[in-house]
């Protein structure tokens, strides 16, 4: 099957961004900032914290600590966890600062939860604590929404974070949300433009279209975009949710550390734009698609492809999917999100 005439259907692992907990004086008024995790029923353990202590230790499995993190590390937790010595350990993914991309055990009493901002949309709705039909105010890109509940609500087809936007309490889909600062900005917009010079000197190639289709949601459009500060496009056909999103940071690094410290040349058939499966992370800015690798077209399960795979692995990806893993639907391409 040839990749650039079809569209690639996709799993999808909703998890926020990681951030920092704001001072206490910057709570909004009535918010209450929880220690521990999400609730385990609800969200099978996934939510976006920051260390509390002054150091932390970072332990194996067995319980053998082999690290340390500081005071105010981000880090997203995983689905697991098991009791110890009166506490319960969660397995984590650090974000960011020294420990990057390293996964390990941390005690959960130790962890606070974070700030969040509205950013996967130009708008959201803010729903009714009571009634996640009825929608009770409006926040926009930009917004900071305060967590003021361990209760995640899970309707099958979106997760909610109950929290304080604008002074209003509701409940806000975690698909719109992310860690403050890290929509745009200046160091995205910077890695968007080194990515479209790879481009240009053809190390590594961005489609200009969309499957056929000249949306504006193209690689090349997408990745023209965050360069100048935009949120990318996504596509309106199919499965598309016809939005736009702010790519992100994660997956800009690594689709740059790919060419530039793997020294990979590869062309890229999709990020924000085509139709994929609900709830794609290529809706949310976070998934990208390549068919190419140094020149050879992907056909199947080869030496290069898992190199590859391994590589987005190596570089902090969340999904990685590909001929060795989804030979039905990746046998032609490759998927890596962050």
């Amino acid at each position: 099957m040839n990749h650039r005439l079809s569209c690639a259907v996709l799993l999808v692992l909703s998890a926020c961004s990681p951030t920092y907990l704001p001072p206490d004086d910057q709570s909004p008024t009535g918010s209450v900032q929880r220690l521990g995790n999400w609730a385990e029923e609800d969200t099978d353990g996934v939510g976006t914290h920051r260390v509390a202590a002054d150091v932390l230790n970072v332990r194996t499995r067995t319980g053998v600590a082999f690290d340390v993190a500081e005071q105010g590390q981000q880090l997203v937790l995983t689905t697991g966890s098991f009791p110890s010595n009166g506490s319960t350990f969660y397995e984590v993914v650090f974000k960011g600062g020294a420990l990057d991309g390293s996964t390990g055990w941390v005690a959960g009493q130790y962890l606070l939860y974070s700030e969040l901002e509205i950013c996967r949309a130009s708008t959201t709705s803010v729903r009714d604590p009571a009634d996640l039909s009825r929608v009770i105010a409006t926040a926009r890109a930009g917004d900071a929404m305060f967590v003021t509940s361990r209760t995640v609500r899970n309707t099958g087809t979106n997760r909610y974070f109950q929290g304080s936007v604008r002074g209003v309490e509701g409940w806000v889909t975690t698909d719109h949300l992310c860690a403050p600062g890290s929509a745009g900005g200046a160091a995205i917009g910077n890695v968007a433009a080194a990515l479209l010079d790879l481009h240009d000197d053809g190390t590594t190639v961005l489609w200009d279209q969309t499957f056929g289709r000249f949306d504006g949601a193209s690689p090349l459009d997408n990745l023209g975009d965050a360069a100048a500060g935009r949120p990318a496009l996504t596509s309106c056909y199919g499965g598309a949710p016809c939005d736009e999103v702010y790519l992100d940071e994660g997956l800009l690094d690594g689709m740059y550390a790919l060419a530039s410290d793997y020294g990979h040349s590869y062309f890229v058939t999709a990020i924000a734009g085509a139709s994929h499966s609900a709830g794609s992370l290529h809706y949310a800015g976070r998934a990208f698609d390549l068919d190419e690798i140094d020149g050879v077209r992907i056909t199947g399960n080869t030496a290069a492809t898992r190199a590859f795979m391994n590589e987005c692995w190596a570089l902090g990806a969340v999904e990685v999917f590909g001929p060795s893993n989804d030979p039905v639907g990746h046998a032609d391409h490759l998927h890596c999100a962050w």
